[in-house]
């Protein structure tokens, strides 16, 4: 995970993925674009401020991108399926819940739209009502 082993990195490739031929605006189109201190995008044409968060599960979360892009790895490698305790072991100080939580997220995510994620863990969360 050394690819992703900063928050910086993480920006860095979310943005080439979601705009692999340079930033566009999704108001006007335009390309020129700088980047803020807090990391959103503002263009120079039209004044809009775009996060490369927006639209995805990664939105207006205060789990660190890392976190994020570390859960996504492990929903997506793991043969037996990824393990909350596995994801809270490898991210440090933080709760099972939010460790659990990222990889329902990551796998409802992957799975598209209309299917149904994973449930509640066991004996926790909502009754088996899912997130």
């Amino acid at each position: 995970m050394e690819r992703f082993g900063t928050e910086r990195a993480c920006a860095e490739y979310l943005a080439a993925v979601r705009w692999p031929r340079g930033c566009a605006c999704p108001r006007c189109a335009g390309a020129e674009a700088w980047t803020t201190a807090r990391g959103i995008l503002f263009c120079k044409a039209c004044r809009r401020q775009t996060s490369p968060t927006a639209g995805t599960v990664l939105h207006k979360s205060r789990v660190p991108w890392r976190g994020w892009f570390l859960a996504m790895r492990l929903a997506c490698t793991q043969q037996t399926g990824p393990s909350a305790a596995g994801l809270q072991r490898e991210l440090g100080p933080g709760s099972y819940r939010t460790a659990w939580l990222l990889l329902a997220a990551a796998a409802r995510a992957s799975l598209g739209d209309g299917e149904a994620g994973p449930r509640t863990p066991a004996g926790g969360g909502r009754g088996g009502r899912g997130v």
